[in-house]
């Protein structure tokens, strides 16, 4: 399975777990706040990973540059 797809997943169970943990009448709001931060954290990660995957893949395809100069032609000078 490919990374990006992991991820996806992953998100999805993390936001199924977060909801479960709001749900808990057992946790405290500070026990709920702690493992919602650690949620929060796991998302953000993930997140950042596809986020790279696209880009990449966007790089990989020629639909972005780096520099903004995608409509340059090759020798053309830029003002």
């Amino acid at each position: 399975m490919s990374s990006v797809i992991e991820a996806k997943v992953a998100m999805r169970d993390l936001a199924a777990k977060a909801t479960a943990t709001v749900a808990n009448p057992n946790l405290t709001n500070v026990q709920k706040k702690a493992v919602l931060d650690r949620i929060d954290l796991d998302i953000k990660g993930h997140a950042a990973t596809i986020s790279i995957h696209e880009t990449a893949q966007r790089l990989m395809v020629g639909g972005s540059s780096l520099n903004g100069d995608e409509g340059m032609a090759f020798g053309s000078k830029s003002f």
